[in-house]
């Protein structure tokens, strides 16, 4: 990605970014992600608190097809009708899981509807400032091309905000990811996607993944203990995984293994959820988390894998936990 960043950004539709970039000549941040829409695993069934969810925390996800992943091209969404913040001022101090400044990613007061797009320093630290109003604000961070991104929800009406530090983890280089190709298997850090053989297009964002290398799989493990306050912990997670590049559509949805590093006993079941990084809200409300498959131990108790009739309808952080 190149360096530099818009100030003040509306958020819209891929094809509105290109326009935008074309007339001002700049390189774009982006608040949104690809334009596609696939579709996988169970209906999400638990938003982050304040975010309108399509369904009751607890209800079951709907009957499918028994050993068919799901092919519609659509998520729930999660855009709901919510409540105009006001936005003067945020800071931060990116690091990672060393506590190390991360200097050069993108940092943004990102909402629904509109971002405000920054760029860390060499200490790692950025500073947003901008009276405006905002639907469902985050601070969004770590860009997913070298830094697991993240989205921490902004709750205060009002919001004048210094976070601190904020955690993030650093992905391998991009030249050693691998490609996404229908019908087979990337491996990164023993963490392994499948994408369908009836899969046609793989599109990673073209602003935010602009070069071959960008585009192939990454992923690492994030420590639950080193987690940062993007991971809800009342979610319960077991174990939680980052996946890029981020936000990239998978129809049908990809099947995930990855090692089972919780212990867990062969056999037990288990739920995937995705956090929302994307203001779409398609899969998950932006800065939360939403169910989105499920899946079991293997038999000999080394990985833990999606269902057959299950999968990641995008790429982004998920989180895994014993079935409730």
């Amino acid at each position: 990605m190149l360096p530099g960043h818009t100030p003040y950004q509306s958020v819209g539709a891929r094809s509105q970014r290109f326009l935008v970039a074309i007339v001002v000549g700049i390189a774009a941040v982006g608040c949104s992600s690809s334009g596609g829409k696939p579709t996988g695993g169970d209906e999400p069934i638990k938003s982050d608190a304040g975010s309108p969810s399509p369904r009751e925390p607890d209800a079951a996800p709907p009957p499918k097809e028994s050993g068919v992943a799901p092919t519609m091209c659509h998520g729930p969404g999660y855009a709901g009708s919510p409540t105009k913040q006001q936005f003067s001022h945020l800071s931060a101090t990116v690091v990672d899981d060393n506590g190390k400044p991360v200097a050069g990613v993108v940092a943004q007061a990102c909402g629904t509807n509109i971002c405000l797009n920054g760029t860390t320093a060499d200490n790692g630290t950025v500073a947003i400032d901008q009276p405006v109003g905002m639907t469902k604000p985050a601070f969004k961070y770590g860009g997913g091309e070298n830094f697991v991104r993240f989205a921490l929800p902004l709750t205060d009406s009002a919001i004048d905000v210094d976070l601190g530090k904020e955690i993030t983890f650093p992905f391998d280089p991009p030249a050693s990811g691998v490609a996404l190709e229908p019908g087979k298997a990337a491996v990164s850090n023993g963490i392994t996607l499948t994408v369908s053989a009836a899969t046609t297009t793989i599109t990673p964002d073209p602003f935010d993944f602009d070069t071959d290398d960008l585009k192939k799989f990454r992923a690492r493990e994030v420590p639950i203990d080193g987690a940062p306050a993007a991971v809800d912990p009342s979610f319960d997670f077991g174990m939680v995984v980052a996946l890029t590049p981020a936000a990239t559509v998978l129809c049908p949805a990809a099947a995930l293994s990855v090692p089972n590093s919780p212990g867990w006993a062969a056999g037990s079941r288990v739920e995937m959820f995705l956090h929302g990084v994307d203001v779409d809200e398609e899969w998950a409300p932006y800065g939360g988390w939403a169910k989105v498959s499920e899946g079991a131990v293997s038999a000999d108790a080394k990985t833990i894998e999606t269902d057959q009739d299950g999968g990641l309808p995008a790429l982004s952080v998920v989180g895994i936990r014993l079935a409730k």
